[in-house]
Parts: C-alpha cells; sequence; structure tokens
C-alpha cells in the first residue's frame, strides 16, 4: 500500500510564484504606467498618441462591431437560404433533365435537358 503526502507550501514556494506571477504583473502595470504617461506627452501631425484608456475602448468598440457584423452576416444566409428554397422550387426542372445525357451528343447540347 502506497501512502500519498500532502505537500505544503515552503517559503520557497512563495519565492517560486513570486517570480513566475507577480513579476511579470508589475512589469506589465508599469509598461502601462509609462504608456499612459508618455502619451499624454506625445503630439503628432494627426493628434495625440492614445493611451491605455483610449486603446481599450477602441478594443471594447471593436468586438462589438465584429459581434454586431457576425450577427447580420447570419440573418444575411438565413435570408439568402430561404429565397433560394423559395426559389428551387418555383423555377425546379422536369425530373427527365436528370437523365442520363448520352456521350454520343455532342457537348453544348450535352447541359440541355433530355426529354
Amino acid at each position: 500500500m502506497t501512502t500519498q503526502t500532502i505537500k505544503t507550501f515552503q517559503p520557497k514556494d512563495f519565492q517560486e510564484a513570486a517570480r513566475i506571477f507577480v513579476l511579470p504583473l508589475i512589469a506589465f502595470v508599469v509598461f502601462l504606467g509609462l504608456w499612459s504617461y508618455s502619451a499624454a506627452r506625445i503630439e503628432t501631425s494627426l493628434g495625440q498618441v492614445p493611451g491605455p484608456v483610449a486603446v481599450w475602448g477602441q478594443a471594447a468598440n471593436l468586438v462589438e462591431e465584429h459581434r454586431a457584423e457576425r450577427q447580420k452576416e447570419a440573418a444575411f444566409f438565413e435570408r439568402q437560404e430561404k429565397r433560394n428554397k423559395k426559389n428551387w422550387q418555383r423555377t425546379r426542372m422536369p425530373a427527365c433533365a436528370y437523365g442520363p445525357i448520352p456521350a454520343s451528343q455532342p457537348f453544348l447540347t450535352r447541359s440541355l435537358p433530355v426529354c
């Protein structure tokens, strides 16, 4: 019979967790702070450089536009499917059009119905 031991966190485990999770988080926060600070002071011929808050807002708008376009696309394909089904039933060719086409028939007339 094997026994399982429960591992407890040791101080070195906390140091490893800090190295893996906390340091990158601090670096990201510092990056955002530097971006915000420098964006407020840079003026170009096209206007001011957007900061993190403006970029986040535009990213949210872009996601909303994407979702709206996906809904429009789905509605379009649904309408198109209904239209195609309706037109197919109305303009259906006679059953004899799907019969075998003899190879002796000239190429240009092979697509014509064989009745």
